[in-house]
């Protein structure tokens, strides 16, 4: 059998600033419609033009980052960046919330399709409006208690079971958007009832 019929493990990726910089890169780029051109060598120039952007943009000053897809095994070496609000973190394999607590300027928070078993380590994102842990293997409601700015949080596809969780949440009187479906709770009979007579605010459940 010939060594590129070996299925190889992906390298585990720590986030960067190479891999930042490569994130604003791709961001930039986004902005180049191949459509909007009516030869090659315009469109190359612009991105050219976008890649040279994303080299020399001031990345203390940087609101958004996504790093979707890369593979991240640890949240790490983001310190520097307190000026982002909407950080992606989605689609990697972290197994921990933490090193976030300096990012107190975040309201929109991204850690869907991850490993992760524990809310935990968002102790200090107060300003945190939008909350996705989708697809994830949590089976409680908890480590929120300082987090009372949610307006949106999202729990589906995870291993919640047990009712007296979603209890846990009839304190933030700002959730209006809720979802847990896909969770072992949500298939029993009395589950949308029970949260609606809990919290009593939501405007969307699922």
């Amino acid at each position: 059998m010939s060594q590129q019929n070996y299925r190889t493990v992906p390298e585990r990726v720590v986030i960067s600033k190479a891999l930042i910089r490569k994130a604003v890169e791709k961001d930039f780029r986004t902005y180049v419609d191949p459509n909007d051109f009516q030869d090659q060598k315009e469109l190359e120039r612009a991105e050219q033009s976008a890649r040279e952007s994303a080299d020399v943009y001031d990345l203390d000053v940087l609101p958004r980052l996504r790093l979707s897809y890369e593979n991240i095994c640890e949240i790490d070496n983001l310190q520097g960046y307190d000026t982002l609000t909407h950080l992606s973190l989605d689609n990697n394999v972290i197994r921990e919330i933490n090193n976030l607590e300096h990012l107190v300027n975040l309201t929109w928070l991204d850690l869907s399709f991850n490993n992760i078993r524990e809310i935990q380590g968002l102790e200090a994102l107060v300003n945190l409006k939008d909350l996705s842990m989708a697809n994830n293997k949590i089976k409680v409601i908890q480590g929120l208690d300082k987090n009372t700015s949610l307006q949106c949080l999202s729990l589906g596809n995870n291993l919640i079971q047990d009712l007296d969780s979603i209890g846990y949440l009839r304190k933030f009187s700002a959730l209006q958007m809720l979802n847990l479906m896909g969770n072992p709770v949500s298939k029993e009979d009395e589950f949308r009832q029970f949260v609606v007579s809990h919290v009593e605010q939501l405007h969307y459940l699922d």
